[in-house]
């Protein structure tokens, strides 16, 4: 997830699931396969974009700007650039906050399920409208195919980048955690020291002094080379599809 302009550390996440759903919900039914229509339907109307829309995987949606900004500001409380969402379960009365939202921009009951599909669908990528018309799509989207990849480390595995996080943030903070100095105090700054999650992506995004890959080689050899692993397939992804 790239960071918000404006968000709390506390509120910074990836893959949330905000409480058990099961009750009954206004939200139409729409299974995956309408929604997809009504996806590559919407896709029609970007053809300025077409170059960057076809870059696109199966599990990565553009949406409207204001339907984008409304489902995270519900699920996280923010509106980060991209979000990877590995599940995201709503809870009766987010849904229908987010169905009242949507209706009151204009949006019919068919609309608003097949948004709801697509974002609350597992191991989904959410793009808001806007991003294709930044210079900065390509790295958003790696950044995000990181979190993709990162989710699907064994338990064991995440573990492990978790500790060497921690034990990094103990080792580095009077360092600011060897976050670049452009960096500092900045929303990456937040998301990098409230989100474990947030450390690899970044790392691969540049946004550390290049000692930090040293200090893993030497200190933290196996979450290196776990993140060896994640960068050679995102970036190889990234390079034939980017």
């Amino acid at each position: 997830m790239k960071a918000p302009k404006k968000l709390l550390p506390y509120l910074l996440a990836i893959g949330i699931g905000i409480s058990a759903a099961g009750c009954a919900s206004h939200i139409k039914s729409v299974s995956m396969n309408i929604a997809m229509k009504h996806q590559d339907s919407y896709k029609k109307h970007l053809s300025r974009y077409a170059d960057d829309v076809k870059k696109l995987r199966d599990n990565e949606y553009v949406l409207p700007d204001s339907v984008y900004n409304t489902f995270t500001r519900i699920v996280i409380g923010g509106v980060p650039t991209g979000l990877h969402v590995n599940y995201a379960i709503l809870s009766l009365g987010s849904r229908k906050q987010y169905s009242n939202e949507l209706e009151k921009q204009g949006y019919g009951d068919f609309e608003i399920g097949s948004f709801y599909t697509m974002m609350t669908r597992s191991n989904s990528t959410l793009i808001p409208k806007r991003l294709l018309e930044h210079k900065k799509f390509d790295e958003v989207l790696t950044h995000e195919r990181f979190h993709e990849e990162q989710n699907k480390l064994s338990f064991f595995e995440k573990r492990k980048i978790k500790k060497t996080y921690k034990q990094l943030k103990k080792d580095f903070e009077c360092a600011n955690f060897l976050v670049k100095n452009e960096h500092f105090k900045t929303p990456v700054d937040s998301a990098i020291h409230s989100d474990w999650q947030e450390f690899l992506p970044y790392l691969n995004d540049g946004m550390f002094h290049s000692v930090m890959d040293t200090v893993l080689v030497r200190r933290h050899p196996e979450t290196y080379n776990l993140y060896q692993k994640l960068k050679k397939k995102v970036n190889s992804l990234s390079s034939s599809e980017l």
